[in-house]
């Protein structure tokens, strides 16, 4: 989430901090080529070129979807000390709604992709 250093109102610092929350989407990127919710496609072109590397794909995804959706849960956005307080009108350490709305956002596709890979796991009769 460190991208967002000019959000308005803006983050506080502490709160552009997110490795809990960066790590899974960078694993998710280099798993899902590029796109951390490219999951399905992936699944389905090393299914058809490479079965055997499809037990270890979805675990992994599994695993690092599970550790995004728990960061996204547990971030807890604040708001900045204003750098004008005459023209902006915020409080310092409030929640930053907006930030807010855009972790539930990503938590939702990400529920929605492990939903598919729980599926995934039982299709292919390995572990949920």
């Amino acid at each position: 989430m460190g991208q967002f250093r000019s959000a308005y109102p803006r983050l506080a610092e502490n709160s552009c901090l997110t490795p809990a929350i960066d790590a899974p989407i960078k694993a998710l990127h280099q798993l899902c080529k590029g796109d951390p919710f490219n999951y399905p496609a992936v699944r389905d072109d090393l299914t058809g070129s490479k079965p055997d590397g499809v037990a270890d794909l979805v675990r992994e995804v599994k695993t690092q979807l599970e550790a995004l959706i728990d960061g996204l849960k547990a971030y807890r956005p604040k708001t900045s000390e204003p750098d004008n307080p005459d023209d902006q009108k915020w409080v310092a350490g409030a929640p930053h709604h907006e930030m807010m709305a855009i972790a539930d956002a990503l938590e939702a596709q990400a529920t929605l992709i492990l939903r598919e890979v729980t599926q995934d796991l039982r299709a292919f009769g390995l572990t949920a």
